[in-house]
């Protein structure tokens, strides 16, 4: 199980909190690849982390979660899948699907900043 994998399970399990060792449990790999999963998930802020201290000894543990608001990136893979099923698109491969709906956002990105 990956990155996108351990990712895909914090976002299933929205803004419920989860030690490195509990994911490692519930996604059926071990501590070490969670913990270097998250870490990187965590630098390129697809996931957030609070830190907490446990019990009387002191010592502070991380916990993670998904709590980023992406709606407009499930909006754009919705694109791309209603793309991918449409059969005016069959012809295309899935790179020029994709360059269609970048330069749709491109565009209205383009067209918000005018404004």
């Amino acid at each position: 199980m990956g990155q996108n994998d351990v990712y895909r399970f914090l976002k299933k399990n929205k803004q419920t909190f989860f030690t490195a060792k509990d994911l490692a449990g519930l996604c059926g790999i071990n501590v070490m690849t969670a913990t270097s999963n998250l870490k990187k998930l965590e630098k390129d802020s697809y996931i957030k982390f609070k830190t907490v201290v446990i019990g009387k000894t002191n010592h502070a543990t991380k916990l993670y979660a998904y709590i980023k608001s992406d709606t407009h990136l499930d909006a754009i893979y919705n694109e791309y899948k209603k793309l991918s099923v449409d059969e005016r698109f069959n012809h295309l491969n899935a790179d020029v699907r994709m360059l269609m709906i970048v330069g749709k956002e491109l565009k209205k990105f383009n067209e918000a900043k005018a404004k």
